[in-house]
């Protein structure tokens, strides 16, 4: 799974978790993602928008999440995918 922050200055941190292949915790809330589909257009209404964005390329997750912090995001916030695993 590959996952681009999307950030937004707040009064907490947003945790966010590899559950499995497939699956993300955001804030305590699983989002699991049907293994056969490619696009998923519905997704940032599906999951009130902790998820903004999500496609598969070959076969690998790709997510954009609303990443909510306090302090400073220069340490994770490149505009890139990043690879996270379980």
């Amino acid at each position: 799974m590959r996952i681009k922050y999307s950030p937004q200055k707040a009064e907490h941190d947003t945790i966010i978790k590899v559950v499995g292949k497939d699956t993300v915790s955001i804030d305590g809330m699983e989002h699991g993602f049907d293994i056969e589909s490619v696009a998923y257009p519905d997704i940032a209404q599906e999951t009130n928008y902790a998820v903004l964005e999500a496609h598969r390329e070959n076969g690998e997750l790709y997510l954009a999440v609303l990443r909510q912090y306090m302090g400073s995001c220069s340490e994770w916030d490149d505009g890139q995918y990043h690879e996270v695993t379980a």
